[in-house]
């Protein structure tokens, strides 16, 4: 069965403090099973509310993100598939395709147990005051910072410079190297699969392969990195990203961008899994949403309004040249090593109940709007 599609249902959004209250209950309780101790519990729940995936309540008030804790010693496949070594321009999955899986295959027996997934077209703008707009494109600001500084930053490019030739200009990484998706397109989801994966052609790094085929189109250098550093242990892959990340910078001090490729986990109470989709050209595709770190005083990262800039300038672009597919930026007090360039962001492609093809597609065009940003910079 093909999966249902519900509409956004205004609401408003909760308290703060009980938003946060209730989310720190929700992940402290999926976690306590698998560790021992109250320190431990700490120390995760700490990591947990530092990730892009669950670190809020997002999207209108209307649903929160997600993070199921993932035993690693059950991710799809086995170490052996994954080249630990960074891999260029996309060459690692690029012929792998899950368009057979999802399309030739007979229909799909639904679990006793299985989870329900439906379809959900978030908005791509906001009325509130949160909302702030670069041409097409909407910025959700859960800072401090006025709307008129917002503004005004985001008025100016970015200090980038993308120049011609052959040295690389952009780096597309993964943090959380092994989330993945779907393989089939039903309204429920086997909760024995928990969407992470070792296969290239099944994560985050097919994703990023998409991007890189079109900077590669437009003549934009780009290196690939297909590094897994969420496995075997899940906790402490910022820090271990953050290093391969200063590698390349090290090696090709030409790379300005660096866009960091992960897939989000939206869950409702009752274990419904929402993915958000959008139709493009007749085809469906994954939404995706940008996040841009702001520095509350302790992260070190005194250029961030630049990361902002150049994130206000694809969203510019991804919703003029394919409306409704980019959920709006958000701007909030996060790190995500993007202290690192004037060109770091982090984005989200689909959730984990997306699927694959879904994501793949959303790769493309993330890539096209990402050029067309790119070529805007040139210098």
């Amino acid at each position: 069965m093909k999966r249902k599609r519900i509409a956004m249902k205004k609401m408003i959004a909760p308290l703060a403090f009980l938003g946060c209250a209730l989310l720190t209950i929700r992940v402290s309780a999926s976690v306590a099973p698998f560790l021992g101790n109250f320190g431990d519990k700490a120390a995760l729940l700490s990591a947990l509310l530092q990730m892009p995936e669950g670190g809020i309540s997002y999207l209108n008030g209307e649903a929160e993100y997600y993070f199921p804790y993932e035993d690693t010693s059950s991710v799809s496949s086995d170490t052996s598939s994954v080249s630990s070594e960074a891999v260029q321009s996309g060459t690692s999955s690029q012929t792998a395709s899950s368009e057979a899986a999802s399309s030739s295959q007979a229909p799909i027996e639904r679990p006793a147990d299985a989870g329900d997934i439906v379809d959900e077209e978030f908005a791509t703008t906001g009325s509130s005051s949160s909302y702030i707009q670069k041409g097409n494109g909407f910025i959700r600001n859960t800072t401090n910072l006025s709307r008129e500084t917002i503004e005004a930053e985001i008025a100016n490019k970015p200090d980038i410079t993308i120049t011609e030739g052959t040295e690389p200009q952009v780096l597309i990484m993964h943090t959380h190297t092994t989330e993945s998706y779907e393989l089939h397109d039903t309204d429920f989801y086997d909760k024995t699969y928990n969407a992470r994966s070792l296969e290239n052609s099944e994560n985050m790094v097919r994703v990023g392969d998409e991007i890189v085929k079109q900077l590669e189109n437009a003549g934009i250098g780009v290196l690939h990195d297909a590094t897994v550093h969420d496995y075997p242990s899940y906790n402490g892959a910022y820090d271990r990203s953050a290093e391969t990340v200063k590698k390349y910078l090290a090696q090709y001090p030409s790379i300005k961008v660096v866009i960091d490729v992960h897939r989000d986990a939206i869950e409702r109470d009752g274990g419904v899994r929402v993915a958000p989709t959008t139709t493009i050209n007749g085809k469906k595709a994954a939404q995706f949403m940008l996040i841009a770190g702001c520095d509350d005083g302790t992260m070190n990262m005194p250029n961030y309004m630049q990361n902002l800039r150049f994130a206000a300038m694809i969203q510019d672009n991804a919703s003029t040249m394919f409306p409704t597919l980019a959920r709006p930026v958000l701007f909030s007090y996060r790190h995500y090593n993007q202290d690192l360039t004037y060109g770091s962001l982090l984005v989200e492609v689909g959730g984990h109940a997306n699927t694959l093809d879904e994501a793949i597609y959303t790769g493309e065009l993330f890539g096209k709007a990402l050029a067309k940003t790119l070529e805007q910079l040139k210098g």
